[in-house]
């Protein structure tokens, strides 16, 4: 059955609320999650908790040569914890959900691992940092020096850098990478690291440094091995790696960490030398429920097109349904002045305080055209602190037709009143935007919303009414901070609207979780003749109601006059007057019950951190947050509509959570990404909203054990050192199969404020996306590759582009925008798939110099010539000896390698099965033969009893010879050379899932996207079939003479999982 909700989310700029002040961060936030009991030993956890942030202020200002450190930081108690011998304020409009660190229970994915989550890409703040409880037990150490674990976050939170390390199991971040045939740890650092090598004996891809011995000459990276005694530095551009498979480099085009810190607005912005340092003070705060006051303009232009009539009725419903019981509300109307309707806030507590309230409230809008913001904002301010109470942390909902009258420098006045007290704006303006409605919702954390006024026949209006309706409730979702009072704001699970057929009928799912104060309306326009004759609504027990209530008709909605409590299907239908040509609405409301941690969210971001976003200088990003509680939501359809104000059009954009690295950063973590496309001319205001579809037996989240029990820590996936062994998060997060958490079929649509923007003059001028995820792998006596990645499209990641270029050099330093087409290019035979599918190429460099690195990295190319960017570069080592002779003559060799045809690679796939079949022939034999020795030899032991369950090994130097394992026999499948080439053409046409594991199947899932204005139907996101990847070729073995290490060892990584003394370079 599907769950069909509407959620409110705005479009957050800036994630971290701390300011830089002469070398000095002032405002860091540290939350304290509400799941988290309160230790016995509170004082002592919290005197902890402040070392480890001096320690990393300390740790801080030696990284940035004594240039920054933290100066003030707030912590955030949970509400039901005491004061822990600490003096305890009331917040100030501080948040968790704005906080940078984040104290939570241990993560069931990343066990006590400190992690942070990023989704924005590089030089781009994270989400936020968290912190497990077990970071600060009595005596703990398994984080190492805990100021530079949170210095190595703080790195990502604040400066957008990435790790530099690899992570176990991760094909595109691996732990260990090849390079000139030896096996090098991934990382960086400016001496090499001493230390011991352990490989899970259960796959080839779990290895992990263990440093030990002398490292004291180690002193960079900070994202590397932060918890070496001597660490303090990051990589610069003498120490960096840039070779390396790190996230640092895919994503940051090989630049070091500290390339990219020097690069931040923090590091640009300082005008000082070294500054001194001081201990970090702290402040404890404690959330306590917002107050609100509600300002309405009440100037003549509110009379156009019946606003004031239409803001009247929506404030009708939002007093007296939506507003949650306790919640305390002030009123102020304004035109040249303003007015408080109320003597500070009121709480509301019962039906008639609702009713007087409301009263309040003028029938008509004045006959005075200016209007005074200032006015305004400084009697809601005067209303929040009325009988001595404190303004700040509480929140203003102005109502309003556009600003134009008033200029930049009023709005500056105006935002700097409301900042100093410390007061969220947020604004709701019909139609028009103005510049300075950003000025003052962007700088006091506020919401935006807008409310297109249409210029149809009025009887059309209706959706005005129902939109200010929706913007309401989303400033008030983004408002409430207090955990208690967000879950008590209604949410929309359903909405249809018709003015053409005489009836209106649909269904609503209900379940056990949101079946509370259920509000079925039916919007009319025209109160008189409401065109609404009959509502019958039926239960799932199949119990039929056939009534109408008129009590809401002031707020021109109707109702059944029944309670809609029953969970499961419930079906209506509303006959309408067929003589009336105006519309009717049927919106479905409900409030959720208080189970906090399984509250399922719906949060809407972009890549701009600024209030004005420029595609032209860096293409911008959308991200969806879907989660449940503080768990990622996955193989979810997630869906962006990207609405213009100015040009009436709307796009439809499927977002994915497929960790391509661009724009997506991390697979499986619950944040769904994709490109804003077609972002053209000066600018322009576009509103966004998200819906979000799960199917049950396909939608999972992850069972969150701190949620269940909180006195109960969850513990680790892996009893491995946090420290050595991260658990988040490389391409992709892991779920383990015990962990996944079945959710029933649901949907819910997510209404987020305006976006503006500036982008191309045409969509020509639109380059195609950067491949961020190319990978190669050796085949046939490692001179035959296959290099496979992601397909970007002709329009950043949108549609095909027209062709690739593949290139390869030996000084990796030439790979760049401006020497890349001074290198040697390798022809690409195969066209381009649609973005988001799997290409690849398999090329022959026989006659490529041996023994030598050569890089490779590609871009793609539109049919306008518009080039993208240029893709991570991979590195190849070819071993065959090149061949001195060339057909035709002798000479050198040819420039380059070359890609092989479908044919060649029928051929080599044909005589690779060929010789592998005649090598099981051979074993076959040789073990029927050993077994006739075997047989004959026990009939001459003369009675002797041998004991068959036994199994030895005989360690022989660095090897371990085990018993022959025998392959099971079955009926071989055989191939024409012609049936091989068909086959293989086929399997290519209809590829659409990667062969590697880095790359998901979630093109299975959903359509591919080559001109975004098309339709996206669900038959499209339902696989149908399940399709492969290009050929595998055999791994070749290499000689025992070629498998050198610079890690000191003989043996593979592969195949040696002992223990091992190395050196890391």
């Amino acid at each position: 059955m599907l769950r069909y909700f509407i959620t409110f989310a705005q479009i957050v700029f800036v994630s971290s609320k701390a300011v830089l002040n002469n070398g000095g961060y002032d405002g860091i936030i540290i939350g304290i999650s509400e799941y988290v009991s309160e230790p016995s030993d509170c004082a002592a956890f919290l005197t902890r908790l402040e070392q480890s942030f001096v320690d990393a202020s300390s740790a801080l200002h030696e990284a940035t040569d004594q240039k920054l450190f933290f100066r003030s930081a707030t912590v955030l108690l949970p509400t039901v914890w005491s004061n822990c011998q600490k003096q305890v304020e009331p917040a100030t409009g501080e948040s968790y959900q704005d906080a940078e660190f984040r104290i939570e229970n241990s993560s069931p994915l990343f066990g006590d691992s400190v992690y942070t989550q990023q989704s924005k890409g590089c030089g781009k703040r994270g989400d936020f940092v968290q912190i497990p409880t077990s970071f600060y037990d009595m005596n703990s150490n398994t984080h190492g020096h805990k100021g530079k674990t949170l210095l190595h976050e703080w790195a990502k939170v604040r400066y957008g850098v990435f790790d530099e390390f690899g992570f176990p199991n991760d094909k595109i971040y691996p732990t260990f990478y090849e390079s000139e045939e030896r096996d090098i740890h991934t990382g960086c650092s400016n001496e090499p690291v001493l230390g011991t090598i352990t490989c899970d004996p259960t796959s080839s891809d779990n290895c992990h440094l263990t440093p030990n011995g002398d490292n004291s000459k180690v002193t960079s990276s900070l994202m590397y091995m932060h918890y070496l005694e001597n660490v303090s530095q990051f990589c610069n551009e003498t120490t960096h790696n840039r070779f390396a498979p790190t996230k640092q480099n895919l994503l940051c085009h090989g630049r070091s960490t500290q390339s990219v810190i020097n690069s931040n607005l923090d590091f640009q912005n300082l005008t000082m030398g070294p500054v001194s340092i001081r201990r970090t003070a702290f402040t404890y705060k404690r959330i306590e429920k917002s107050r609100f006051v509600l300002v309405i303009d009440n100037s003549k232009e509110m009379e156009l097109m019946r606003n004031f009539y239409f803001v009247r009725s929506a404030v009708r419903r939002f007093i007296l349904e939506d507003l949650p019981t306790g919640t305390e509300l002030g009123l102020v109307i304004f035109d040249s002045l303003a007015i408080n309707l109320t003597d500070g806030t009121v709480s509301l507590d019962n039906d008639d305080t609702r009713k007087h309230l409301f009263g309040e409230i003028p029938e008509e809008a004045s006959q005075l055209d200016s209007k005074c913001l200032t006015c305004a904002i400084n009697k809601a301010i005067e209303t929040l602190e009325f009988g001595g109470k404190l303004a700040g942390g509480n929140s203003v909902i102005i109502v309003t037709t556009p600003l134009r009258g008033m200029d930049l420098d009023s709005i500056e006045v105006a935002t700097s009143i409301a900042t100093q007290k410390n007061v969220k704006l947020s604004v709701i303006a019909f139609n028009e935007t103005f510049e300075g409605h950003s000025v003052l919702t962007s700088k006091t954390n506020g919401y935006f919303g807008i409310v297109p006024l249409n210029v149809l026949p009025p009887e059309l209006h209706l959706t005005m009414l129902t939109r200010l309706v929706d913007e309401l409730l989303a400033a008030l979702h983004h408002q409430a901070t207090h955990p208690n009072q967000e879950i008590e704001i209604p949410i929309t699970i359903h909405e249809k609207a018709s003015n053409t057929t005489s009836i209106i009928e649909g269904t609503f799912t209900l379940d056990r979780s949101i079946a509370r104060d259920v509000l079925f309306a039916v919007y009319f326009y025209d109160q008189i003749k409401t065109g609404v004759r009959k509502i019958q609504i039926t239960a799932p027990d199949g119990t039929i109601y056939s009534s109408r209530s008129d009590e809401h008709k002031p707020s021109n909605y109707f109702t059944p006059g029944i309670q809609i409590t029953e969970p499961g299907l419930w079906s209506y239908v509303v006959e309408r007057d067929g003589t009336s040509k105006q519309p009717h609405i049927v919106k479905v409301t409900t409030r959720q019950f208080s189970a906090h941690g399984e509250k399922l969210s719906v949060k809407i971001f972009t890549s701009v951190e600024t209030a004005e976003g420029n595609a032209t200088i860096e293409p911008i990003k959308l991200f969806a947050e879907v989660k449940q509680g503080r768990q990622p939501v996955l193989n979810a359809k997630v869906e962006a509509t990207v609405t213009s104000n100015q040009h009436s059009f709307a796009v439809p954009i499927p977002l994915f959570d497929n960790g391509n690295g661009d724009p997506d950063v991390t697979e499986n973590d619950g944040i769904y990404s994709r490109y804003l496309p077609y972002i053209l001319g000066n600018r322009t205001e576009y509103s966004i909203s998200v819906s979000v579809h799960g199917y049950e037996d396909q939608t999972f989240s992850v069972y969150d054990s701190s949620l269940r029990d909180q006195n109960q820590r969850s513990k680790r996936a892996i009893s491995l050192d946090p420290a050595i062994v991260p658990m988040c998060c490389g391409s992709s997060v892991t779920i383990p199969s015990h962990l996944k958490k079945p959710i029933s079929t649901f949907s819910r649509i997510t209404v987020g404020p305006l976006l503006v923007a500036s982008g191309y003059a045409s969509e020509d001028l639109i380059p195609p996306g950067r491949i961020s995820d190319l990978y190669v792998t050796s085949g046939i006596d490692r001179t035959i590759w296959n290099f496979t990645w992601t397909a970007t499209g002709g329009d950043l990641d949108y549609g095909v582009a027209q062709r690739y270029d593949l290139r390869y050099g030996h000084n990796p330093d030439l790979i760049n925008d401006e020497m890349f087409e001074s290198l040697d290019q390798v022809g690409v035979n195969r066209p381009p798939s649609p973005a988001g599918l799997t290409d690849y190429v398999i090329g022959n460099f026989d006659h490529l110099p041996h023994f030598r690195p050569i890089f490779f990295a590609l871009r793609a190319i539109d049919l306008n010539g518009n080039k993208g960017p240029i893709s991570n570069i991979v590195e190849v080592f070819v071993a065959k000896p090149v061949s001195t002779t060339t057909p035709g003559g002798s000479g050198g060799p040819p420039p380059g390698g070359s890609i092989l045809t479908d044919a060649e690679i029928a051929g080599i796939a044909f005589g690779s099965a060929l010789a592998l079949g005649l090598i099981l022939l051979v074993i076959v034999i040789c073990l029927k033969r050993r077994k006739e020795k075997s047989a004959q030899y026990r009939q001459n032991l003369n009675g002797i009893h041998l004991n068959k369950g036994a199994k030895t090994m005989k360690a022989i130097g660095n090897e371990t010879k085990r018993p022959i394992a025998v392959i099971p026999t079955q009926d071989p499948m055989h191939w024409s050379a012609s049936e091989l080439l068909q086959e293989h053409e086929k399997r290519h046409r209809n590829s659409t899932i990667e062969p590697h594991s880095y790359v998901r199947d979630f093109e299975n899932r959903y359509a591919s996207m080559s001109d975004v204005t098309d339709s996206y139907s669900r038959s499209a996101y339902i696989p149908e079939s399940k399709h492969v990847g290009p050929p595998t070729l055999p791994k070749p073995k290499r000689p025992e003479s070629q498998l050198g290490s610079e890690l000191g060892s003989q043996s593979s990584l592969a195949s040696d999982r002992r223990r091992r003394n190395i050196t890391q370079v």
